[in-house]
């Protein structure tokens, strides 16, 4: 469904690694809604830096 690996989804899940923000929109819309968001696009992207 949305391209990534079962093993990029399960460190996403865990924390381990932010999706790039053109996924995001796919992510959410697999969980229907229901993604929990720890922080906005901008913090997410100095952390990964």
């Amino acid at each position: 469904m949305t391209g990534l690996s079962l093993r990029y989804v399960s460190l996403i899940r865990r924390g381990d690694r932010t999706p790039h923000p053109r996924h995001w929109q796919t992510l959410i819309e697999a969980t229907d809604g229901r993604a929990q968001f720890i922080g906005d696009a901008e913090a997410l992207a100095k952390r990964d830096s």
